[in-house]
């Protein structure tokens, strides 16, 4: 069998030091890949319980760099520029690859000659629970604790966007990674294991943030027509999430439109069978019309329990219709 190929391992710590010697020992010590042929980075996001110290005590072999601010996601890209490997494992401070599944993906992705492997994450308070049920990201993004990347396709996307603090800096890097020809790879049977709790449904800091990070997705990415659709869908989901879950979401208008405006001057619009993919697809640029009661089944049914089967049922066959995009099982998406 031919030697495996050389992976640099990046992780972003933030003021989670415990969390990242767990995640560091899962990775050295249990992950089943030759010592030899993995490089381990990690990126200090300036934290203040100092994981440099303790990862020097424990794993003198990892190499840290220190960023004198918090950057959010884009620190990871400190790590991306220093790394050698012929792949790149991007993983949260607080998540880790199962025994074995390293290997797995690394050999996938030779196989299918995929630019961006993702996996099944589970949360480590329940491993029965999938968190991409929570956030089904389906190909068009992927979850950003664990991922495979290969380094042509890493140096073609350029990492991280820097404007992108946190939360949709997947999608904005996996639209761009397909624009430039590569495909993602899904691998449901491999597992990442991450130390969080299953998503709230509305957490007026995320939604706002998305809101307005979706926006400049479309801003800087989308072709104008497409752009204009799905800024007017996010605006048109914020002024519904208003009425229905809490008026937090009228400021999601703002940031959706300032969002927007920052992107525009960023233009690097991607090709149109990309653009007009995410538009079609991507759950949170849809129109917020798609999923909501017909005044049929308003007249049919009760309130309450209901109306969620209602969602439900539409935001199901909503995945189902596009199980090119949502697949259930291992499969690839090249656009």
């Amino acid at each position: 069998m031919s030697q495996l190929p050389l992976v640099s391992i990046v992780f972003l710590v933030y003021n989670r030091r415990d969390a990242l010697l767990v995640s560091l020992r899962q990775m050295l010590e249990h992950s089943g890949y030759p010592a030899d042929r993995l490089e381990v980075i990690v990126v200090d996001n300036a934290s203040t319980d100092n994981p440099a110290e303790a990862i020097a005590r424990e794993f003198p072999q990892v190499q840290v760099i220190r960023n004198p601010e918090n950057a959010g996601a884009p620190g990871w890209n400190l790590g991306f520029a220093v790394a050698t490997g012929d792949y790149v494992l991007i993983l949260d401070d607080d998540a880790y690859l199962r025994p074995g599944a390293l290997e797995a993906a690394v050999r996938a992705a030779q196989d299918e000659d995929a630019g961006l492997v993702s996996f099944s994450v589970v949360s480590s308070f329940d491993e029965t629970h999938r968190l991409n049920d929570d956030w089904n990201t389906g190909l068009l993004s992927y979850w950003g604790c664990a991922a495979l990347l290969s380094a042509p396709a890493l140096r073609a996307v350029e990492g991280y966007d820097p404007d992108i603090f946190i939360w949709a800096n997947e999608a904005e890097l996996t639209m761009r990674l397909l624009d430039h020809g590569f495909s993602h790879l899904y691998l449901p049977d491999l597992e990442a294991v991450h130390m969080k709790e299953a998503i709230v449904e509305f957490e007026p800091r995320r939604y706002l943030v998305n809101a307005r990070h979706h926006s400049y997705i479309a801003g800087k990415l989308m072709r104008p027509g497409d752009a204009l659709l799905t800024v007017g869908n996010i605006v048109s989901q914020a002024a519904i999430d208003t009425i229905k879950e809490d008026r937090v979401a009228a400021g999601a208008v703002k940031e959706a439109v300032a969002g927007f405006a920052t992107g525009w001057k960023r233009r690097r619009p991607v090709r149109p069978a990309v653009s007009s993919a995410y538009r079609r697809n991507f759950q949170p640029f849809i129109s917020p019309l798609r999923f909501m009661r017909t005044p049929a089944d308003r007249l049919r049914s009760r309130r309450g329990a209901d109306a969620e089967a209602h969602r439900t049922d539409r935001f199901s066959s909503f995945y189902e219709e596009r199980a090119a995009y949502y697949p259930t099982g291992r499969a690839s998406l090249r656009l």
